[in-house]
């Protein structure tokens, strides 16, 4: 089993029309969003676009 963190992937998905996965991305964030409230916690607040950023990733492919 592995950990993969990731950064802006509803507003990757809205820029680049991969609507099927912002709707995934968006109904995954809101269960997040419930059991956070459920203990007490503030929710998420998933931004819809970013700035400009750089992939410091050197793999391109397998």
């Amino acid at each position: 089993m592995g950990l993969d963190i990731s950064v802006g992937s509803l507003a990757w998905c809205l820029a680049n029309g991969e609507f099927e996965g912002a709707q995934w991305t968006q109904r995954d964030l809101s269960e997040v969003t419930r059991l956070l409230a459920a203990d007490g916690l503030p929710a998420h607040i998933e931004p819809q676009t970013l700035p400009k950023m750089s992939d410091r990733c050197r793999l391109r492919g397998m």
